[in-house]
């Protein structure tokens, strides 16, 4: 019986110490994913930094067949800043700003800085920037208003905009936040694997001790009732003993007189 017990609880031992390896594989996996993912945030957040180029620029017809007059009139290559928030700012040199009535890059007026630059922010550089402008120069007796392309040089810009995607950190967070959130929920699970295993043992322990002194009972029970019944027998022997002894002397007296 006691090697039965014994069996038990190595067994509930063994089958606990594997879960509890398992679970700390598990949250070693989890701490390490962890830690390549703050490590790839902190990259992420230097590099979405603003950052600066100097980009050339293009301008297309608006049948994008070749280039645009409106060439002669800006300078490239044009500063171009990448901003933390995924965005870029164009800063473009203009030529004859007196002869500029009006200029829109994608729908929105640019914003004059100086007298000869003019500022406007894109979404993505490596796209083609829809342009309207309306040209007056009374002293060339001519007047314009027509639709051409921007164009950015596409190395520079596919650098900027690379850098711009390693910076994904909303996404990232994402994923950290969801590996806090298994490490805690492993951390939890092992904190009841350990209670159980503990709780385990202790009824195991308890079970045997009851079963050991439940035998100990019936055995004490038994003795008792063996020395009992011995008891009285001896008394019984002692009794015919006894009127064996007064027959004898009943006799004896009996027969002398």
């Amino acid at each position: 019986m006691k090697s039965y017990y014994k069996g038990l609880l190595i067994c509930g031992l063994g089958l606990s110490l594997m879960a509890g390896q398992v679970q700390a594989d598990t949250l070693s996996d989890l701490n390490t994913q962890k830690a390549n993912l703050t490590q790839q945030i902190q990259e992420a957040q230097t590099a979405s930094t603003s950052k600066t180029a100097s980009v050339g620029v293009t301008i297309l017809k608006e049948d994008q067949s070749g280039t645009s007059m409106m060439q002669q009139y800006i300078v490239s290559p044009a500063s171009v800043t990448r901003e933390a928030n995924g965005s870029y700012t164009v800063l473009l040199t203009i030529l004859h700003p007196e002869y500029w009535q009006e200029f829109k890059v994608n729908g929105a007026d640019v914003t004059l800085v100086s007298d000869n630059q003019v500022s406007f922010t894109v979404s993505d550089i490596t796209a083609l920037q829809t342009c309207y402008v309306h040209v007056a120069a009374p002293a060339l007796n001519y007047e314009g208003k027509y639709t051409t392309y921007m164009s950015f040089d596409s190395t520079a810009a596919a650098s900027l905009a690379q850098s711009s995607s390693t910076a994904n950190l909303d996404e990232l967070n994402k994923q950290l936040e969801e590996v806090n959130q298994k490490i805690a929920d492993e951390t939890a699970k092992a904190s009841t694997t350990t209670t159980t295993s503990t709780t385990s043992s202790s009824q195991e322990t308890t079970t045997k001790a009851t079963t050991e002194s439940t035998t100990k009972s019936s055995k004490e029970s038994t003795s008792e009732s063996k020395a009992s019944s011995n008891q009285g027998m001896v008394w019984i022997l002692s009794l015919i003993i006894a009127f064996l002894g007064l027959s004898g002397l009943a006799y004896w007296w009996k027969k002398r007189s």
